[in-house]
């Protein structure tokens, strides 16, 4: 079997990291969709805010919170790297905001970091309206803007995948300077 092009419709680790497309380049199969570094860089929030802070592109302030600072009581010495409160944690590598979960104090972020036991990373909370602009093709074509409003607290997996929990405002009620 050796398709002419694959259609990526994959989510997560393995789908939408890098992992196939990078399969698929080593076999030679074209595919849609990001290449492996485009992909990599961005399912991995580090990386994409080191990108989006290399190329001057605003960003929510944000940190990375290690389990061993708070598991050894080194809370004082990573409080001043930290945006103030709420934040939102986010654990470094998932999709689909599985995971995404709103922070108000230190407390609860002790708590978090101690169940999940993994780094995570946490940004200052922006409230405001969701736009998306599709793009696609070389040289890049743009898409009519997006708006996302979802009827939960935000965006989440439940929103997403669930039809009647989101509206989506295509174009979008936005300014053509915007």
């Amino acid at each position: 079997f050796r398709p002419d092009a694959a259609f990526i419709a994959l989510h997560g680790q393995g789908g939408e990291d890098g992992s196939i497309q990078g399969f698929l380049e080593t076999a030679r199969i074209p595919f849609v969709g990001s290449g492996v570094s485009g992909s990599a860089i961005c399912m991995n929030k580090l990386y994409t805010k080191w990108v989006f802070e290399a190329l001057n592109i605003p960003t929510p302030k944000w940190a990375i919170v290690e389990p061993y600072i708070y598991m050894e009581r080194r809370i004082v010495q990573k409080r001043n790297t930290l945006p103030p409160f709420p934040l939102v944690a986010k654990p470094l590598t998932e999709g689909s905001s599985i995971g995404v979960q709103f922070v108000k104090n230190e407390e609860e972020l002790r708590a978090l970091v101690e169940k999940r036991k993994t780094a995570l990373l946490v940004e200052e909370r922006i409230v405001g309206r969701e736009l998306t602009l599709p793009v696609f093709g070389e040289p890049m074509d743009l898409l009519p803007v997006i708006e996302i409003c979802p009827k939960a607290e935000f965006f989440d997996l439940n929103a997403k995948y669930t039809k009647g929990m989101t509206e989506y405002i295509c174009p979008a009620d936005i300014s053509p300077e915007l």
